[in-house]
């Protein structure tokens, strides 16, 4: 039995496709079949998010890699304004937390994608202009 993964770091965008995405073939014999396992921690958060909110996910993914090289804790940005995966700044979060309603939490990426979505969604792309020019 041979088994292929691709690599995980940086994972390319996937294609959307109902459920999770097929990441690891399996050949044994002539016969060839496909292994479904988890994606990484954070790119599942983003899937799960993105079916929730029928939101793209390689726009998601393709901000998160702009915005921070795919990495949230300890990612800080602007001259130490901007933090996290998606490079929120303080005031801008507590903004958008009040707009939308919601108590989400700066330091945790699921919250950090979950208003990334919610300010998108609401047309708000400019936020993150540098990375999002050529989506809009």
């Amino acid at each position: 039995i041979f088994r292929f993964k691709p690599e995980t770091s940086p994972q390319p965008p996937l294609e959307r496709q109902s459920g999770l995405p097929q990441t690891t073939l399996l050949i044994q014999g002539n016969s060839l079949g496909v292994i479904v396992s988890p994606l990484p921690e954070k790119e599942a958060i983003l899937w799960d998010l993105a079916e929730r909110y029928e939101f793209d996910y390689n726009l998601l993914y393709s901000l998160w890699a702009c915005e921070s090289q795919n990495r949230h804790a300890g990612v800080w940005g602007d001259n130490y304004k901007s933090y996290g995966g998606f490079q929120f700044q303080l005031p801008t979060w507590v903004a958008y937390n009040k707009l939308f309603g919601t108590e989400l939490n700066m330091l945790s990426f699921r919250d950090q994608a979950e208003l990334a979505i919610l300010i998108l969604q609401k047309g708000d792309w400019q936020n993150w202009r540098n990375c999002l020019d050529k989506h809009f």
